[in-house]
């Protein structure tokens, strides 16, 4: 058997081996990376979730601190504009109502005619 054989095929073994190994850890150090990068991100969103969260404890607060000094002076709280109507939609989907002079129908002229038609003579 040729030695120079027997020598070169360990020899190629080992190369491959260790190109092998130098991905597996390449790939493994970006994995490491990657958590240690998901790691900060999910401590930055737990950080502005905490912040958000005492906001609205906060401005709870606020709410019903006017809520309870509008009581105490007497002032009712109507919230019916901001609820929702019987089929789910909000009145502010309402038409406006009408001027109330409109709603009173059409004015008369001191002549005793209809004053729309008035101005047309």
């Amino acid at each position: 058997m040729n030695v120079f054989l027997c020598l070169q095929v360990p020899a190629q073994r080992y190369q491959e081996l260790c190109r092998r190994f130098g991905f597996a850890r390449s790939f493994i150090a970006r994995l490491y990376f990657e958590r240690h990068e998901r790691d900060l991100e999910i401590r930055r969103l737990r950080r502005h979730q905490s912040r958000q969260s005492s906001a609205v404890t906060r401005l709870q607060l606020e709410v019903d601190r006017l809520r309870t000094r509008l009581e105490v002076e007497g002032i009712p709280l109507d919230f019916s504009e901001d609820e929702e109507d019987d089929d789910g939609s909000s009145s502010d989907d309402a038409p406006p109502s009408p001027p109330p002079q409109a709603a009173a129908g059409p004015r008369r002229s001191p002549a005793g005619g209809d004053a729309s038609h008035a101005s047309m003579f």
